[in-house]
């Protein structure tokens, strides 16, 4: 997963991530209490499969500032609970948990953890600055492996019309690769490495630089609409 677009953003710090395996549990469950408040109930949180990180291992991904935990197969009985103790984690990053130990092996993923808390999001939409000069803009790209839209590309729709002059794009996708052009000679790829995002949200491209703001406009919408 691609970090960049979460550096200097309020949603790249403040991950955790638990890997834990454990062959003879059919399941795993995570008992917990964050930044110090009230317990989660056992049988309730369950780590999910990630062997397309660390084969044989599963993973819980959260937002938090401290983590109180033990382990469980979902019996009263079978826990990995440090020998009675608990883990506690103080510091954002990625963990590994085997018996009786834990250890940090490096940063979270912030694009994993961000695509956990947000599985059901669908669309990426961008919002791009284009270099004043530019009377129009278009956005050529290949969302989700398919093939690349063939030049002059799709027209983006102008949201801003100067000081400075902004325009938008929403599509529905999990991931996309693309580059901006003027509709005429002038093309923004990312100095020929063109742009990438990893997972649905909205993003600000802006001077070589592309952040991730949150989620779209439309998943956000219907996250309201069903809670």
């Amino acid at each position: 997963m691609l970090d960049e677009p979460f550096r200097g953003t309020p949603f790249a710090s403040g991950w955790i991530e638990i890997f834990h395996s454990m062959p003879s549990w059919d399941r795993c469950f995570i008992v917990f209490r964050k930044d110090g408040k009230e317990w989660k109930k056992n049988a309730r949180y369950e780590l999910r499969d990630a062997s397309d990180i660390k084969p044989g291992f599963r993973v819980f991904r959260v937002k938090a500032l401290t983590l109180e935990f033990y382990l469980t197969n979902g019996s009263s009985r079978n826990w990995e609970n440090n020998s009675g103790k608990n883990y506690f984690i103080e510091e954002s990053g990625r963990y590994l948990v085997s018996y009786k130990s834990m250890s940090r092996v490096g940063d979270a993923d912030v694009g994993s953890c961000l695509r956990a808390m947000r599985k059901n999001d669908r669309f990426i939409e961008l919002i791009y600055q284009p270099p004043p000069s530019w009377l129009g803009c278009s956005i050529i790209y290949s969302k989700d492996d398919d093939p690349w839209l063939e030049a002059p590309g799709e027209a983006m729709t102008r949201i801003k019309s100067k000081d400075p002059q902004l325009f938008m794009l929403r599509t529905e996708a999990q991931h996309m690769t693309f580059a901006f052009f003027d509709g005429v000679e002038e093309w923004d790829s990312n100095m020929d490495e063109n742009y990438k995002v990893g997972l649905p949200g909205k993003y600000f491209v802006r001077d070589g630089v592309c952040k991730y703001i949150g989620p779209s406009e439309m998943d956000h919408l219907v996250s309201r609409m069903l809670h």
